[in-house]
């Protein structure tokens, strides 16, 4: 793999490097989303999923869209984020596009401006184009000097080669472990029955940690989010909320109601929750199933109405029952496995 410690680095204004445009801002609440053939990407601020929001329906539209293979930013956040289709963006969003832009020069850009530039800007010092193109990041440079696009491009094709690599080991070892699909009985042919949450799981709080109380360290910190498989932050502070192999069920929060399953140890806020089957060993499979049986009930609460450790408890879930009437949690883990075998066959065959 090409060695960056190797190379001679040297400051360039962004200028020297990209020219930034001011993007057309269209609001969430004008737009609709859908799943349809004729959508396009529409991007934001948030710090998350690329800056992807949804997808907003295209069809007949007259959208002032961004060109492809540009990266956008937003001026309160300055996340950067190289973009490989066409999209559109929500308030104060912006542009860096060039000539010599490629998708794997955009993503090592991308890297660049993150570490040489993201802390310069706030809420108060937005990352408007005339402060963005006035600041320096440091580049790889080649004989003459000149920013090595080259180098640039090549070093990012081979970490995505070998990142690629040891997805497609870890795909064919996990189908490995569960092996070959098993014909089960399809949901919808399935006898469902109703239980309150409190009869299948105990309901443990985490704890509160303020941010200025954290310390840096390997732990993933758990918070009430609706991404990042919930973690917000590592740390390497200890508490009695210290888990692992739980769902943690956000009931405050931005995500409220959404739950991720978390095999590692980690440290839980008090806006999240952690379930354990009282009545069955936990396990990946069964608890990934819970997921989106619990998710169902999201609509049902909001700020004024919380998800609280009360509402939990008495909170009614339809769940696959076996002929004794029980939740069929042997039924539900070799679902989620078939799906899972499924899906990383799918991918290993792509791959070939």
């Amino acid at each position: 793999m090409s060695n960056v410690d190797e190379r001679e680095w040297k400051e360039f204004y962004i200028s020297d490097i990209v020219n930034s445009f001011n993007s057309n801002a269209y609001h969430s609440e004008n737009l609709e989303f859908n799943d349809s053939d004729e959508y396009i990407a529409y991007i934001t601020r948030t710090a998350n999923q690329n800056g992807l929001y949804g997808f907003a329906d295209n069809d007949g539209k007259e959208y002032k869209i961004n060109p492809s293979n540009t990266i956008s930013y937003g001026a309160e956040t300055a996340e950067f984020y190289y973009q490989q289709f066409p999209y559109i963006t929500g308030n104060k969003m912006y542009y860096l596009s060039s000539e010599r832009m490629s998708k794997y020069l955009g993503l090592f850009l991308v890297t660049e401006l993150r570490k040489g530039i993201k802390s310069c800007f706030s809420y108060a010092n937005g990352a408007i184009p005339d402060r963005v193109m006035r600041k320096k990041i440091m580049l790889p440079i080649d004989s003459k000097g000149k920013p090595d696009y080259v180098f640039m491009e090549k070093l990012i094709k081979e970490k995505e080669k070998h990142l690629q690599d040891e997805y497609r080991k870890y795909c064919i070892d996990v189908v490995r472990k569960l092996g070959k699909p098993v014909e089960i009985t399809q949901l919808s042919q399935k006898d469902w029955r109703e239980f309150f949450i409190d009869d299948i799981f105990s309901i443990s709080s985490g704890k509160r940690l303020e941010s200025y109380n954290m310390t840096v360290g390997n732990t993933p910190f758990i918070g009430a989010t609706d991404s990042g498989n919930g973690i917000t932050n590592y740390i390497s502070n200890v508490n009695d909320s210290l888990d692992e192999n739980v769902l943690g069920v956000n009931y405050n929060g931005n995500g409220m109601v959404i739950s991720f399953y978390h095999p590692y140890k980690c440290l839980f806020s008090d806006d999240v929750k952690r379930f354990h089957l009282k009545n069955y060993d936990d396990n990946k499979f069964v608890l990934l199933f819970f997921k989106t049986i619990i998710l169902q009930q999201k609509s049902k609460y909001n700020y004024g109405y919380k998800f609280n450790e009360t509402r939990m408890k008495r909170q009614k879930i339809k769940v696959p029952v076996n002929k004794d009437k029980k939740p069929d949690y042997e039924y539900m883990e070799q679902y989620i496995k078939n799906k899972m075998i499924l899906m990383y066959n799918r991918y290993l065959d792509y791959k070939k």
